[in-house]
């Protein structure tokens, strides 16, 4: 929305490349007429331009023969702040010198552009698979996008567009985009925010456009499941509403009682992608009361209702009473 998108007067594919300080993301959009549709995103919540600083902190301290541990609190400070300026400073010539005082002595190292491509190669492959698993998603193979937007400080770096270049076979096209500067990197989000505000106010200032979006992760909950006559598996993890489904959406699934005179179900909401229930995010749980009977005679209904509003409303009714508990979970 900040890049003004929606102002395209052709249909559109767009992929979405927000590096920023602590976060990875990738979005896949499509407009068609006054549509703007994401179809598809993934990330990683543990890659950003942190990294990148940190890479250049190690490189420091290989150089020097010095020990993270052994350094002070503030001159841990003081080396992450050097770590920031030579990661910025690379970016535009061949090599930096890093210095960094310890008591009475200086220490200093010069770091060449290629030590710290070669260094930065494991982040890179890292950005790799959320761009695959977000094309993936979308059903589209990386020709079918028409413009690649970079959004955050950290795609400023030279190490991370070189690769970028070789990733999409292309620079990524800011020349078509009448609004983009070299700050909106940084402000798009808050710009886009702010606009989206006018639209949804209904501003005449704004031309207005329909923004689809979709649930980032998969919501589900713990199940049992049977995989052999008499013999069960625990732990397992039931998605309800997958990933990458459009907002808002409401899904039901129907689940059995496993044991003989049961009296008790527990609905655990969880969140991840992971087949085994452990491994994903616990958001929430309900417990209700089921009638005492055979092993699957008593049943009930799980219905995950999500909104554009980060709103996770989860209601389960027993089927044979129609006893119901709901709960809304925020954010």
């Amino acid at each position: 929305v900040a890049y003004g998108l929606y102002e395209k007067e052709k249909d559109t594919r767009f992929l979405v490349f927000d590096l920023g300080g602590g976060t990875f993301d990738v979005s896949i959009l499509e407009l068609y007429h006054n549509i703007l549709e994401v179809r598809a995103v993934a990330g990683d919540n543990y890659l950003g331009g942190e990294d990148f600083t940190e890479v250049m902190s190690k490189l420091f301290l290989q150089k020097t023969g010095l020990h993270y541990k052994d350094l002070s609190e503030k001159e841990q400070v003081r080396l992450y702040k050097k770590a920031e300026e030579a990661k910025r400073g690379i970016s535009d010539q061949t090599a930096v010198t890093m210095e960094l005082m310890l008591g009475e002595e200086n220490k200093t190292a010069e770091i060449t552009l290629k030590e710290y491509e070669e260094e930065c190669e494991e982040l890179l492959m890292k950005i790799r698979e959320p761009v695959k698993k977000s094309l993936a998603d979308a059903g589209l193979k990386l020709s079918d996008i028409d413009e690649v937007l970079l959004i955050g400080g950290a795609t400023r770096l030279s190490v991370v567009r070189d690769f970028l270049i070789r990733l999409f076979r292309k620079f990524p096209d800011t020349s078509k985009i009448g609004c983009f500067t070299e700050r909106t990197a940084d402000e798009a989000v808050a710009l886009g925010a702010a606009i989206q505000a006018a639209m949804k106010e209904r501003r005449e200032e704004v031309k207005e456009v329909i923004l689809t979006d979709v649930c980032s992760f998969t919501l589900g909950t713990e199940v049992v499941v049977e995989y052999e006559e008499g013999k069960f598996e625990d732990g397992r993890f039931c998605p309800i509403i997958e990933r990458n489904t459009v907002i808002p959406a409401s899904h039901t699934e129907r689940l059995y009682t496993v044991r003989d005179n049961q009296d008790k179900v527990r609905v655990r909401v969880l969140q991840g992608e992971s087949r085994f229930a452990r491994n994903n995010l616990f958001l929430g749980e309900l417990n209700i009361d089921v009638p005492k009977g055979p092993r699957g005679s008593e049943a009930v209904d799980v219905t995950y209702t999500y909104d554009i509003n980060s709103l996770l409303e989860v209601e389960v009714k027993v089927v044979s009473t129609g006893l119901t508990q709901k709960m809304i979970i925020k954010g």
